[in-house]
Parts: structure tokens; C-alpha cells; sequence
């Protein structure tokens, strides 16, 4: 997976890996871009891929307080009907990322890879969570 737009390593049951990231089940596309700060490449390789199930919780910032993914999802304007199926990442039991939103600061690396997702059935999509250059 070297390179931007690489697919994303999923291994949760039911969840396929396909194409450029199509990922079945979900409806909608997960790639990797640069960023300044992000997973190493080398952590990727062990991610499982499951979308929510309610109740999951993430660290920004080193030091700061868990975030609720719900609310996340909520001041990203995500619409409700897409939000059970947001894409989370996961090393085991530890949630990692939330696809195009935060990666946990306990996982971040400078100079890292950001995953991004773009669901099929949001057209008109913010601009932000396009995938892009290192933000």
C-alpha cells in the first residue's frame, strides 16, 4: 500500500476489500492519503474495518479527553443516515481511526497516512472530506 488512493487493508467478516476501495457492505470508498500527521505505513497492515456500532470513543489530542465518535460524526455533519455505517478502523480492541475525521493520538506518526472515506450516497459531500493533499 504505497501510495495515495492504495485500497485499505479490511479484515472484519463480511467486509471485502475490492477495486480501488470499494468496500461491500459499507457503500462507499476508503483510500489513503499523506499527512502531516497520521498512521505509519507499517500499522496499517493490521487494521480491521467495521462500521459503528454505538458507543465507540476517541482521543485528538495526547493528554486530552476521549470524544464520542457519535459526536464526531454529529459537528462533521455527517447525515444521520449515514453514520451507522461510517467506517471505523481497529487494531484489535483499540479503535484507531474514524475514516476522513481523526486518527487516535496515541496512533499518530509524523509524516503518516489519513484514511479517508467517501460514502457513495453523499453527492453533495463537503469539500473537506474529499480525499487530498496532507492536511
Amino acid at each position: 500500500m504505497a501510495g495515495r488512493g492504495a485500497p485499505a487493508a479490511a479484515g472484519a467478516a463480511g467486509v471485502e476489500r475490492r477495486g480501488i476501495g470499494a468496500v461491500a457492505g459499507l457503500g462507499g470508498v476508503l483510500t489513503w492519503c499523506p499527512a502531516s500527521f497520521g498512521l505509519a505505513a507499517e500499522g496499517r497492515k493490521a487494521l480491521e474495518l467495521r462500521p459503528r456500532a454505538g458507543g465507540e470513543s476517541i482521543r485528538l489530542r495526547r493528554g486530552g479527553p476521549r470524544r464520542p465518535v457519535k459526536h464526531l460524526l454529529q459537528e462533521a455533519g455527517v447525515p444521520p443516515w449515514l453514520r451507522d455505517r461510517w467506517p471505523l478502523l481497529w487494531q484489535g480492541d483499540r479503535l484507531v481511526a474514524v475514516a476522513g475525521l481523526a486518527v487516535a493520538a496515541e496512533c499518530q506518526v509524523e509524516a503518516g497516512w489519513r484514511p479517508e472515506w467517501r460514502p457513495d450516497d453523499w453527492p453533495d459531500a463537503p469539500a473537506w472530506l474529499l480525499p487530498g493533499p496532507a492536511r
